[in-house]
Parts: C-alpha cells; structure tokens; sequence
C-alpha cells in the first residue's frame, strides 16, 4: 500500500492433472529401423504434469503395415517418471508420409506427422506382369518392374540396371525396345517387348 512496505511470500504451483500428451516430430525414420520418442504428460495449462508416473497403456495409431503386410511395432506399455516417457521405442514398416498419434483412455492425444524412409534395396518385384499376346506383336501390357526393400516399399533413389529374360519353350526370343535398362526412381518400365514364337509357360 501506497507508503508501506511490502510484504513477499513465496509458494509453489504445481501443475495439474494429466489433461493431454505431446511429443515432438522425429526426424525421418527408416522403415524396419526402431527409434525413440519423447512423450511428456501435460495438464489442460501446458504445464508438465509431474504428478504422473508409473506405467501407462499409451495407445499408438494412424501407421500403416508395409506394402507386404509387416505390422508396425509399438511398446505394449509406457513408463512414465515425473510425467515424461524419456525413450519410447517405435518401429514402423511403411515408407511413406505418417502422422501417429499417442493417446491414453480419457485423455486427449498428441500426434506427430513425419516421413518414414525405405530400407535398402533388397529384391525386384513386377508391378506389371506382361498378359497374353500374339506372337512377334509387342505386349499390350509391358513389364514394369520396381526395386524394393525387403517390406516391399520402393526405393525411389535407386537406378538398378535390369535386365529382363524368358525361360522359353522351343529357344523363342525376347526382344525389347532396350533390355537391359536402367530404373528410374526406382521404377524400370519396359517397351516394345515382344516373343516371336507361340507357346504356353513362359516365365
């Protein structure tokens, strides 16, 4: 008060119950490679809420399985201290943009958008398998065939050389436009690929 002096108390604010989760975007994954996130219990303030330990049934959502069916990996539990989950180990499988998401019954969640990267480069795949045609004539359908990792993701950085070849009844001849040929981003589209003799259980 105007002429008086002050008087000065000091006290704590503690922050309050868990309200929500948040955990920061982590830098670009390789599928099939685990990482650690960081999540940390927060009140409806933003405040750290410190008052939350213990292990918890955090549920992880919005990762798809690979290409060839592998299932994401995620803890079965998470342990908290003083409301933060230090290291969380994650594995995702599918090379492609993701946004996960952490939540908790009754809890509002956190989620995190990020890109996963392919593994390396483990097999050849067709994505387009050349269909039935008429001798000499080039395939209605042509090959097309994509480098992938061992989930089946694309790895787009690749140029493989690949060359295409029959096993053929009677010695007929593949003939392509250019065989072998290099992928482009990860992808070889052949052209012009014909056989010039008739038969059945070519491979």
């Amino acid at each position: 008060e105007a002429g008086k002096s002050g008087s000065t108390g000091a006290f704590t604010v503690n922050a309050a119950g868990i309200n929500s989760f948040a955990f920061p975007t982590p830098a670009t994954p390789t599928a099939g490679t685990a990482f650690s996130v960081s999540i940390t219990a927060k009140d409806a303030y933003g405040n750290t809420a410190t008052g939350y330990s213990g292990v918890k049934s955090v549920v992880f959502t919005g990762a798809a399985s690979s290409p060839g069916g592998t299932a994401p990996s995620y803890p079965a539990s998470v342990t908290f201290t003083n409301g933060v989950a230090a290291t969380v180990p994650i594995t995702l499988y599918n090379a492609a943009s993701t946004t996960l998401t952490a939540t908790e019954a009754g809890k509002s969640g956190s989620t995190a958008s990020f890109t996963v990267g392919p593994a390396a480069a483990n097999k050849l795949s067709f994505t387009q398998s050349p269909g039935n045609t008429v001798a000499g004539v080039a395939f209605a359908s042509q090959p097309k065939v994509t480098v992938q990792d061992q989930y089946g993701n694309t790895v787009a950085t690749a140029t493989t050389q690949i060359t295409l070849a029959i096993t053929a009844p009677g010695g007929a001849l593949l003939t392509c436009t250019a065989n072998p040929q290099n992928a482009t981003a990860g992808i070889d589209v052949f052209a012009g690929c014909s056989i010039d003799k008739a038969g059945t259980n070519y491979t």
